[in-house]
């Protein structure tokens, strides 16, 4: 699989201009750059008992001082649906013919009915449980068991903050997490973002 391109110069693009529905173009005043910060983030961890993140920050001058974020499932499923609403249904029904040439009849019919498929590792024999509009989640299992390892979170371009959602359609991402994972398991760990099952933004 082809190494992904660099999108660093995405970090400080921005819309110079926008048209009205009479085809009238206008431009886009510059946002003023944010001001810098009196604290640093140090550390921050997830606390499963609470189900909270705890961060620890620095300020000017060194000081430590606690900062606790909760996270609501509720909250993030609704933001995901509303960010849904940029997802044009023409390239999801795409994505999704896409993907049914890709994988197994009986697969891709779990993919319709539940919006999720499982597929095993030929090389480390983890198994892939792929999800719709959700990070992956990674276990390991045999006739008598299984260990979930984690959500694997990765959107190949962008995201929006604090759902699931993602700059891409739903299906394009289960394609992107499938192939890299066919591709390149090690990549696809590397550049993911590993959530226990009990965060939020795992989507369990």
């Amino acid at each position: 699989m082809a190494d992904a391109p660099d999108l660093k110069c995405l970090e400080t693009f921005r819309w110079k201009e926008c048209y009205d529905e009479n085809g009238t173009r206008h431009a886009i005043a510059e946002e003023p750059p944010p001001q810098p910060s009196d604290f640093r983030r140090v550390n921050s961890w997830w606390n499963s008992r609470y189900q909270v993140t705890i961060s620890v920050i620095h300020d000017k001058q060194g000081r430590a001082r606690f900062s606790f974020q909760p996270e609501d499932r509720l909250a993030i499923a609704i933001r995901t649906m509303e960010a849904s609403a940029v997802w044009p249904v023409e390239a999801e029904q795409k994505a999704q013919e896409k993907l049914a040439s890709l994988i197994s009849e009986e697969s891709f019919a779990t993919y319709l009915l539940i919006g999720q498929f499982p597929e095993v590792s030929k090389r480390s024999q983890v198994t892939y449980l792929f999800r719709k509009g959700r990070p992956t989640i990674a276990l390991r299992e045999n006739d008598e068991w299984s260990h979930a390892l984690c959500a694997l979170c990765l959107h190949p371009i962008g995201y929006y903050g604090n759902t699931w959602a993602g700059v891409m359609c739903p299906t394009d991402e289960v394609i992107a997490h499938l192939l890299m994972m066919r591709g390149s398991e090690e990549k696809f760990w590397a550049n993911a973002n590993q959530h226990p099952l009990d965060h939020p933004f795992a989507g369990v």
